[in-house]
């Protein structure tokens, strides 16, 4: 989160705002070079709105109330098709508040995911990145929805991750992959959580159609390094075997050894070992378990996705580390979009053109794709995670529903930059649990409203004292012509700390441009 000028002084300008901008900017010209203009799309946006807020306890809130005033223009670039392929959206929330004048802020909000191909069918290059807000801490104060406020437990987290790979055969005998990655996370306001990821792997597999039994050999590095903590490095060979008795199942058993410094002044190995299956019966439904070894301990992962025309079903299980901001794969927390983009790969198979559907679907209906339906903090270590979230979604007719709960606990496993030789890993660890629901009805082809609610607790653990949120909000959303929606919106959360509590009461009328 950044400041915005006091008045009267020259506003700067957002330089993410300016390289986002000649980015996509370039690309669109590259991609109309190489293909025609309908496969690739640059869509301006912009959004005005004006919010009464009403708050008691709020970290730089006003007591009694204020307006706050926000422009937010923004872009979504896509492509299908070509070298380049994948979506960018990005947005600048600039706000002012009426009763504090030098109190203005600006926020980024961006998703992109992109795949170039730089020689065919041989060399690749994977690109995403995210810019949004999250909690610093679990005991501090938490929101059920943007409060507009220069929040003390609120930062605005940067995800950077780029990988280049190769793919090939060799000789028809075994199918081989060469990646680096390079990942950098920025807590603009925690510092501790700003950290940096490179890795290289190696993997070679058997080709691909060559019967029931398979095998792999993996051999990958990683340093990890965190701006106030400690540099770690892992480095793990593993070797794989599977077993496919029917087109539905697929069964391994792994085995190998790691070495790490995680939790250790000292570089030790780890024997490490596991066993996993998943069973597909038709591209609707998808059920995974792994379980296995590791320097920390067990490790392991549970999914079941069902999909219909209409709904979606989607559970996770997952224990393992985490490197701190940037989470991926089954423990990362998911949104809106996230939920939708899977329902819809059925009606729409190819992932960029889904993209802009769920995209104006979620548009028609007045969300923000970029709404996180689970909430965790940051964290400035290498941690043990233990998420649980179950989610599901019906799109009808007229009504849509979104529902969830999930589980979130936290422990370090890394000990402290300047910690002594004889003193272990942090055993320091935060969990959070919660409930999130939406409920969305078309009027009209044109009108939509919309409520939602959300209820989270944190446990209290030693002097941690417990905490809970609520929220409700309700609203419309009306498309005027083609470009133009406007969207009306109350809403009202609660926060019961011992420390830090307060409510907030909040109306906002805002128009949304299309162009």
């Amino acid at each position: 989160m950044t400041r915005l000028p006091a008045r009267g002084e020259s506003p700067r300008l957002s330089l993410l705002a300016v390289a986002v901008g000649f980015a996509l900017g370039g690309a669109a010209q590259v991609q109309a070079q190489e293909r025609p203009a309908r496969n690739t799309g640059l869509v301006p946006t912009l959004v005005v709105s004006e919010t009464f807020l009403r708050s008691t306890g709020v970290n730089g809130g006003v007591e009694g109330g204020e307006f706050a005033t926000r422009v937010s223009p923004g872009i979504n670039w896509s492509s299908r098709s070509g070298r380049l392929q994948g979506a960018v959206s990005y947005a600048l929330d600039a706000t002012y508040f009426s009763e504090r004048p030098d109190a203005g802020v600006v926020d980024n909000r961006l998703t992109a995911n992109l795949r170039a191909e730089a020689i065919d069918g041989f060399a690749f290059i994977d690109a995403q990145a995210s810019i949004g807000q999250s909690d610093i801490s679990a005991t501090g104060q938490q929101f059920a929805f943007n409060t507009y406020t220069d929040r003390a437990n609120r930062s605005e987290v940067i995800n950077l991750q780029v990988s280049p790979y190769i793919v090939g055969t060799l000789g028809g005998l075994a199918d081989y992959q060469v990646r680096l990655g390079a990942t950098m996370t920025d807590a603009r306001d925690f510092d501790a959580a700003d950290s940096n990821t490179r890795s290289a792997l190696v993997s070679l597999t058997s080709p691909r159609g060559g019967g029931p039994l398979g095998w792999g050999l993996t051999a990958q590095h990683q340093d990890l390094s965190f701006r106030d903590g400690r540099d770690t490095r892992t480095s793990r060979l593993n070797g794989r075997l599977t077993w496919q008795p029917d087109v539905d199942w697929q069964l391994y058993v792994s085995g190998g050894q790691e070495s790490t410094d995680v939790g250790s002044l000292i570089r030790r190995s780890y024997d490490n070992f596991g066993a996993g299956g998943s069973w597909t019966p038709s591209p609707r439904t998808r059920v995974s378990i792994e379980g296995g070894r590791r320097y920390f301990g067990t490790s392991y992962g549970a999914s079941f996705e069902y999909r219909t025309p209409r709904t979606i079903w989607r559970y996770t299980d997952t224990r393992g580390a985490t490197d701190g901001g940037s989470p991926t794969g089954l423990d990362r927390p998911i949104t809106i979009f996230d939920l939708f983009f899977q329902q819809f790969a059925s009606s729409t198979p190819d992932p960029v053109q889904r993209e802009l559907v769920v995209r104006e679907f979620l548009r028609q209906l007045g969300r923000d794709p970029n709404e996180l339906l689970n909430i965790g903090a940051l964290s400035e270590v290498v941690s043990l995670q233990r998420r649980q979230e179950f989610s599901a979604a019906w799109n009808g007719l007229r009504t849509t529903i979104t529902l969830q709960f999930f589980g979130i606990q936290l422990r370090a496993l890394d000990r402290p930059a300047n910690a002594a030789a004889n003193v272990s890993a942090t055993s320091s660890s935060t969990s959070e649990r919660g409930i999130t629901g939406s409920v969305t009805y078309r009027l009209t082809p044109t009108t939509s409203i919309n409520t939602s609610a959300t209820h989270q607790t944190s446990p209290s653990a030693g002097q941690r004292a417990r905490n809970r949120l609520t929220g409700v909000s309700f609203g419309s959303t009306s498309r005027i012509n083609r470009t133009m929606n406007l969207d009306l919106s109350t809403r009202h959360s609660e926060f019961k700390s011992d420390t830090n509590p307060y409510r907030e009461t909040a109306v906002t009328a805002s128009i949304n441009f299309r162009f």
